[in-house]
């Protein structure tokens, strides 16, 4: 199992934060990993299948428990290469026009998956997610 959790502070309300998050379709345009969105159920739990290229191609289905405009939290339903995707987002204004946004992940790998890829998934990458969020969110 590997976790990981990373803040950033983004120039803009947690409203406008959130609504970045939950635009889950948006996503391949400023997160050129994922490469196919597809909204499988709405509401206040929608499930989302996504599809990202690391390495290779990866898919997997969440399901998402929104609570606007402060907490997204998600679990995984399906897939090949996951046994375990869980993670978070929290929002808290820390001052007028400032949202310090916590990302939280907990994955664990259902077969084997070399250390490379591992820490290009949950290490790595992390800083450069957060950082896009924040471009986007700030643009």
């Amino acid at each position: 199992m590997l976790g990981t959790s990373a803040s950033i502070e983004i120039k803009t309300s947690p409203k406008s934060v959130y609504e970045i998050i939950t635009n889950f379709e948006k996503y391949p345009e400023f997160l050129p990993e994922t490469k196919k969105v597809e909204i499988k159920k709405v509401g206040r739990s929608p499930q989302v299948y996504f599809e990202i290229q690391v390495i290779k191609r990866i898919g997997y289905l969440l399901q998402f428990d929104l609570k606007p405009p402060f907490a997204i939290s998600w679990k995984l339903l399906e897939g090949v290469i996951f046994k375990k995707n869980n993670g978070s987002w929290k929002l808290k204004e820390v001052k007028k026009g400032v949202t310090k946004a916590t990302y939280t992940l907990d994955v664990e790998f259902g077969v084997p998956v070399p250390k490379m890829i591992t820490s290009m998934l949950v290490g790595n990458s992390l800083p450069q997610l957060l950082k896009r969020f924040k471009e986007r969110a700030e643009a």
